[in-house]
């Protein structure tokens, strides 16, 4: 029986439905960190955002049978993504602060196009 293009793992609209889930959790995100930028200061949102960020790829690689191998992921172009995803993270939520959740979002949206 052949298999729906709904269901295979390499099917175009499934990948969109994952890019436009993932729009609309970042959407969410941003919506609710701007609700408690006032009352919360930034380095705790930063420091919560990670936490649940390392929990999350913790379990999925676990899930994925990828952590026996994390020493070799401690690579120096890795770190110094990872420093700069921290950079930019810190200015992104700075100017979230600064300006309307709309223009975030239009602003995010944008990312799928140029990446």
């Amino acid at each position: 029986m052949p298999t729906s293009p709904l269901v295979r793992a390499d099917s175009p609209l499934l990948g969109s439905l994952y890019m436009t889930a993932a729009m609309a959790c970042y959407v969410v995100n941003d919506t609710l960190i701007k609700l408690v930028g006032d009352d919360v200061p930034l380095g705790t949102i930063l420091l919560v955002r990670g936490g649940f960020a390392i929990v999350l790829i913790f379990g999925l690689g676990v899930a994925g049978n990828v952590m026996q191998h994390w020493r070799a992921m401690l690579t120096k172009p890795v770190l110094l993504r990872a420093s700069f995803d921290t950079i930019a993270t810190f200015l992104f939520l700075t100017a979230l602060f600064n300006m309307s959740i709309a223009i975030a979002t239009a602003i995010l949206q944008t990312v799928p196009l140029v990446v």
